[in-house]
């Protein structure tokens, strides 16, 4: 695991000196990210560096150190992240004839691996969670390369005559040439979603690399201000498609045997490391899989680790206690303090350094900081739900397209007046007072809940914030997600919210909230269902339908059923995160108000105050519960009032 950096100056003004004073620099920003090492190389013809801080978990000695150089000089390489199947890389390079190795990190066997079979083959035979950048001295080419499933972030883009990247934007911002303008788009994504979609960041001109992509930078052949376009070297929707045509033919049976596999071996890799590893039981059926499974092969009882919020969650801790005495585990209840909230508050806009409003955020950090001192990696449920049933708002969306789908004369009028009814007559009618707001909110609600050109535009609305008539910024187009996705005309509903948040969601909230809350507390998130075996099982399986249960969410319960007690029932634990909508009505609400004060908030042209305003009285009354809408501006201004 580790925060990586470097750049490509075009300039030729560098020297050697002040090629490895500048990328030092960078790095120093993501100690956060690896308290344990710290390196850099330059290639000063080339005016390339690179940098690495490192949290040491595989190799902990000097020799897996970063940057690391191939054994035959020709590359070298940063890597955050980890390979999870590097041993069983190991030995079919050694069985190839590669016998001589530094140490033993997942980094080196890497780097073995793209020597002898090159970069497209190294990709196709690793399991694991990576963002690298690779230089290859030989064709001058750096290769940036981000895991399948967006575990690791990834930034780059031009800033003057300098190519930067980056693991977080900190660390760019370090750099002479950073050019650091907000991208309007950008920020009415986030505004509606809570998080800025790859490939968009909120930096005019910067991006995210997105999963799954490899970008290629030829020193021969540059050109300032122009970027390579990424290649895709994996589809998860090719992958749901072949199902559609292929559908999988065993029995549940025959499904729970094959899960206990992939799973067992995705859990067997994840426990490898020279440091401990505990797991978190969130009160997911997933979670408690992962617990029961990693407490059945485990040599000696594993650790697990859930969180409480005093009374109001006392139904969860209690269960989340009596869910580890029946698995053997050693468990710890890490509860939250009263003064918690205003200093892990102070933190966030450091923390992730772009606007991020995801509903897992404060959940994420929260758990990482208690975490901090009782281990250093962590077993996590994440993805669970994306693959196995996708939680209430997916369910609520596939509902209402089925609903929807049956009356498209209506649907397609209802989306024709949404896309030519003027807002400004909305807005007036919301501006107008009480009972005006009340008929322009429920005509903008009866159109939106109508309309829905696919099911990717209403899981879309079911996600997003603001999603009244009051709009919060003067530029708020409503972003209708994956809906131009082309898709076969098979392609079942359900099948296709799954791709959107293995694709969309997963990466850009969940993945955010959890990699910037565990690197920032020294921990390593491992993610056992992220596996690309299993998700590759699991996107092969038939999806619900007509609101029913998908094969691959009932084999999930029925194999955590067996490994936690043959006949248990096994329940989803209520956990319901922290208490936002109070904390904003108590210890926060002078901060909040303070963020949302009228002349913070007409600064500049990007905010309406008087939508915003009004939302925050309703919550602040006890009116309404806009605690979701709100977050979304006070993380927008929290992040302005830090960096801009």
């Amino acid at each position: 695991m580790s925060g990586i950096a470097g750049f490509v100056d075009t300039s030729s003004s560098l020297s050697e000196e002040r090629l490895t004073g500048v990328i030092d620099r960078m790095t120093a920003q993501l100690a956060h990210r690896g308290p344990d090492d710290s390196g850099s190389a330059v290639d000063a013809p080339s005016g390339l560096a690179l940098g690495c801080r490192r949290l040491a978990i595989q190799d902990l000695s000097s020799d897996g150190k970063q940057p690391m150089t191939s054994a035959n000089r020709r590359y070298m390489i940063v890597l955050d992240g980890a390979i999870y199947n590097f041993q069983e890389l190991k030995t079919e390079l050694q069985s190839t004839g590669m016998r001589t190795w530094r140490g033993t990190s997942d980094t080196e066997v890497l780097l073995g691996a793209t020597s002898r079979i090159g970069v497209a083959g190294a990709l196709d035979r690793s399991d694991g969670m990576y963002a690298f950048a690779l230089w290859d001295r030989q064709a001058r080419r750096l290769h940036l390369v981000r895991d399948r499933l967006g575990e690791k972030p990834l930034y780059y883009g031009w800033c003057g005559n300098a190519f930067l990247f980056a693991s977080e934007l900190k660390a760019m911002a370090e750099h002479p040439s950073w050019q650091g303008a907000i991208d309007r788009h950008a920020a009415a994504a986030y505004m509606q979603f809570g998080y800025v979609p790859a490939p968009m960041s909120i930096y005019h001109g910067v991006h995210k690399l997105p999963p799954a992509h490899w970008l290629t930078l030829d020193l021969d052949a540059l050109r300032p201000g122009v970027l390579p376009v990424p290649r895709r070297y994996w589809n998860q929707q090719a992958l749901i498609e072949h199902a559609v045509d292929a559908p999988y033919d065993g029995d549940i049976e025959a499904v729970v045997r094959r899960l206990d596999r992939i799973l067992g071996r995705s859990l067997e890799r994840r426990m490898v490391a020279d440091v401990s590893v505990g797991a978190h039981l969130s009160g997911s059926v997933a979670s408690l899989a992962i617990a029961a499974m990693a407490a059945e092969t485990a040599e000696e009882p594993i650790r697990t680790f859930s969180i409480g919020y005093g009374d109001r969650d006392r139904q969860a801790v209690d269960q989340a206690n009596a869910a580890a005495r029946w698995l053997g585990t050693e468990h710890t209840t890490l509860e939250v303090p009263k003064h918690a909230p205003m200093r892990t508050i102070d933190r966030l806009p450091r923390l992730f350094d772009e606007p991020y409003a995801g509903r897992d955020q404060l959940q994420a950090v929260l758990l990482a900081e208690s975490l901090r001192g009782h281990t250093t990696a962590v077993l996590s449920d994440v993805g669970g739900e994306a693959l196995f049933g996708g939680g209430p708002r997916r369910r609520a969306a596939a509902d209402h397209w089925r609903h929807i789908r049956q009356k498209p004369v209506r649907r397609n009028l209802a989306a024709l007046a949404l896309r030519w009814c003027p807002f400004r007559l909305l807005n007036s009618l919301w501006s107008a007072g009480a009972s005006g707001g009340a008929l322009g909110d429920r005509l903008y609600e009866s159109l939106s809940k109508s309309s829905g050109v696919t099911p990717e535009f209403v899981l879309a609305r079911y996600r997003s914030f603001w999603q009244g008539v009051d709009r919060p910024m003067h530029r708020f187009d409503f972003l209708p997600g994956d809906h131009r996705v082309a898709w076969t005309p098979a392609t079942p509903a359900a099948a296709r919210l799954l791709n959107t948040d293995v694709a969309t969601t997963l990466p850009n909230d969940s993945l955010v909230a959890l990699d910037r809350a565990s690197m920032a507390a020294g921990l390593q998130l491992r993610a056992p269902m992220l596996n690309r075996e299993l998700v590759e099982f699991v996107l092969s399986l038939p999806t619900a339908e007509n609101g029913g249960i998908g094969m691959a969410e009932r084999a999930l319960q029925q194999l955590t059923e067996h490994y936690a007690g043959g006949d248990r029932e096994v329940a989803a634990i209520a956990d319901r995160g922290p208490p936002l909508a109070d904390w904003l009505r108590g210890p926060l609400i002078d901060w909040a108000d303070d963020l949302l004060s009228p002349e913070r908030l007409k600064g500049d042209d990007l905010l309406r105050a008087e939508p915003i305003l009004a939302a925050w009285r309703q919550h602040r009354d006890d009116a309404i519960d806009r605690s979701g809408d709100l977050w979304t501006v006070l993380m927008f201004q929290a992040w302005r009032a830090e960096w801009l």
